[in-house]
């Protein structure tokens, strides 16, 4: 006999197999075996054998063949006579195996106890043909498992390094291989720098100067088991493709903002920026005086800009290995917003408050993302949850007044009551302080023709007739002051916003 004509590749589930344990059920094994033509013309096959080891020794696949499940691509037929599988096709021409590949599945194998290597022997008759392949399959302990084999990153730029990673059972020896860009394999059995350290069961190594297109990366898990000349082996497998990457700008942008042209009420702002596969960057501003150079260290992602004028470009350039640029520009104009904590009237939504701006609602503030305005207000309007965070003014529903130390324009600024809303300790003149609603006191004059008999509380009792014709019947009537009137004194009014300013948004 001699080499088969089509090529044999097998998948097993689990992978790597493992042996069943010797009490108890385990689950059932699965191969599926791939058949496909690298002959470049048709091969027409008549038949393709797969013959296993039966029985209970570590040589073997399995001791009972019964319950063995098959499938087979559409135009052929895979039947079983206990431990051998044979696979024809339904038609002559069925058996015509071009380009397309074929999948035969043997399923609910139940593997034996016996950890070990075992043989696939496979047979395969064309008409001026027969062909035999041996195929080992490892057999590992019950619960052995090998997974998670992978490089970060898969693609990289030549030249440059890429991490393996791999996750497996403890009591097997595990190597990595590669060829280099030389074609010499690289055999890794070692932790880097340790060599009487070998590489663990789970663990990483880093892999420098990758040149070749792609490399292929190999993870050999070996063990030995009594009784067996040879150790058992599995492998696993992953691609790292080295080609010229470009050059990446994922994002170029005042912090909070997203458009190319930004309005910030702000006296400062934090520019960012996030960029990938580069070797050279520059950031530069361009104003009315020219352009200019901004110095930025290799590892900062952000920059803080106190910008001289109003309108100013800032672009930043990176370059990658093979020479190419990506440029990304943005257009800043800062709207100065004056010193933290001045209020302002806002008429737009609350939504749409500029940045460093809150809205005086009586809530509590980030003291670390505002520095500034915790420190000016301290506990002045409550004391915050948080310690190092700062409680807001609440001036919802308020008129603002000036501070009046001097009772000039506020006759009763020394009974002001506290900046903290319910409140009701007097602190006189300060910041903040408050005051309820009350109306003036004032004197009302009535006709000579009405004599005022009492009042009562809203109610003013007068007699409806002239003087000289009053009398002790004469018709009185209460008078109530509701006209027009509610719940409070105030003039007319429109709903605005009082925002404060808190500075820059810090990190």
């Amino acid at each position: 006999m001699s080499e088969t004509l089509l090529s044999y590749a097998i998948y097993t589930t689990p992978n790597p197999l493992q042996a069943s344990p010797k009490t108890g059920d385990a689950p059932p094994a699965m191969l599926q075996i791939v058949v496909s033509n690298p002959k470049g013309h048709l091969v027409n096959c008549k038949s393709i054998r797969f013959s296993f080891l039966k029985g209970t020794n570590a040589r073997d696949f399995f001791a009972d063949s019964t319950g063995i499940e098959t499938s087979a691509p559409t135009g052929w037929k895979l039947t079983q006579s206990g431990s051998i599988f044979t696979a024809k096709p339904v038609t002559a021409k069925d058996g015509d195996i071009g380009p397309a590949s074929l999948t035969f599945i043997i399923s609910n194998i139940p593997v034996n106890t016996e950890p070990g290597t075992t043989h696939l022997s496979i047979t395969e008759e064309t008409a001026s043909h027969l062909g035999t392949l041996d195929y080992a399959l490892a057999k590992f302990p019950e619960q052995f498992k090998v997974s998670n084999f992978t490089a970060e990153p898969q693609v990289i730029n030549p030249g440059d390094s890429t991490t393996l990673s791999w996750s497996g059972t403890s009591g097997a020896t595990y190597t990595l291989e590669y060829l280099d860009k030389d074609d010499n394999t690289v055999t890794i059995t070692h932790v880097r720098g340790d060599p009487d350290q070998p590489l663990p069961s789970t663990g990483s190594y880093t892999v420098e100067d990758i040149e070749r297109d792609t490399t292929f990366f190999y993870l050999i898990v070996t063990m030995v088991v009594p009784g067996q000349d040879q150790p058992i082996k599995a492998m696993r497998v992953f691609p790292v493709i080295a080609k010229p990457l470009p050059p990446v700008i994922e994002y170029f942008r005042p912090r909070g903002y997203t458009a190319s042209d930004c309005v910030i009420y702000s006296d400062e702002f934090l520019l960012e920026w996030k960029i990938d596969n580069y070797i050279n960057f520059q950031l530069t501003m361009r104003d009315s005086e020219g352009t200019h150079v901004i110095d930025i260290p290799w590892s900062e992602t952000s920059k803080k800009i106190f910008q001289i004028e109003n309108e100013t470009e800032y672009v930043m350039t990176i370059e990658s290995k093979t020479g190419k640029q990506q440029q990304s520009s943005v257009n800043v104009t800062l709207v100065p917003a004056g010193v933290v904590g001045t209020v302002v009237a806002f008429v737009g939504p609350a939504e749409k408050v500029p940045a460093g701006w809150l809205i005086c609602n009586g809530a509590e503030a980030s003291g670390k993302a505002y520095p500034k305005l915790a420190a000016l207000l301290g506990t002045t309007y409550g004391t915050p949850k948080t310690t190092g965070n700062v409680m807001l003014p609440d001036l919802r529903g308020m008129f603002l007044r000036g501070v009046d130390p001097d009772g000039v324009g506020d006759p009763d600024n020394h009974a002001r009551m506290s900046p903290i809303p319910g409140n009701r300790t007097q602190v006189g003149p300060v910041v903040g302080s408050r005051q309820i609603h009350q109306l003036l006191n004032h004197t009302h004059h009535w006709d000579k023709n009405f004599e005022l008999i009492g009042s009562s509380g809203a109610d003013i009792a007068v007699q409806l007739a002239l003087n000289s014709a009053i009398n002790s019947n004469a018709g009185t009537e209460p008078t109530t002051n509701n006209d027009g009137g509610g719940a409070e004194t105030r003039p007319v009014n429109v709903y605005v916003y009082y925002l404060i300013y808190a500075g820059t948004p810090q990190d």
